[in-house]
């Protein structure tokens, strides 16, 4: 198999997976909280996720050269999270999708007031043609 079709056929099952992930919570949302949700979802994430951490031998991969911003950053994940399960749970997934498709969008017309970039005009028109 060649590397572009073996990418192809990885790239199909992350999709799917991930779409599938998001069916599910769309499922279970009329039935459980989502807090309750972002829990087992989580939990069954620490099992892979501990064992690559314990096959890296390297410390100073884990160690935080600034540990506010990786607080802070934690509970900036844990809101988003939670906005993201609540949208799959009240919203149809057409809604949620179009939603998560424009934030490359939002996010560079908010990068200019928010961090200072510049944005030039193709961009601009770029981005009013993809919010529109």
């Amino acid at each position: 198999m060649s590397a572009t079709l073996k990418g192809l056929v990885i790239a199909l099952v992350a999709f799917a997976l991930f779409s599938s992930h998001d069916a599910i919570i769309k499922h279970l949302g009329g039935s459980y909280p989502v807090f309750q949700i972002i829990f087992f979802s989580m939990l069954f994430a620490y099992v892979p996720t501990s064992i690559m951490m314990l096959a890296d031998k390297a410390v100073d991969n884990f160690r935080p050269h600034h540990p506010f911003l990786v607080i802070l950053r934690s509970c900036l994940s844990i809101v988003a999270m939670s906005c993201g399960f609540y949208a799959f749970t009240v919203l149809p997934l057409a809604e949620v999708y179009a939603l998560l498709f424009a934030m490359p969008l939002l996010i560079t017309a908010l990068s200019v007031p928010l961090l200072g970039e510049t944005v030039r005009a193709q961009r601009w028109a770029a981005v009013v043609v993809g919010l529109v």
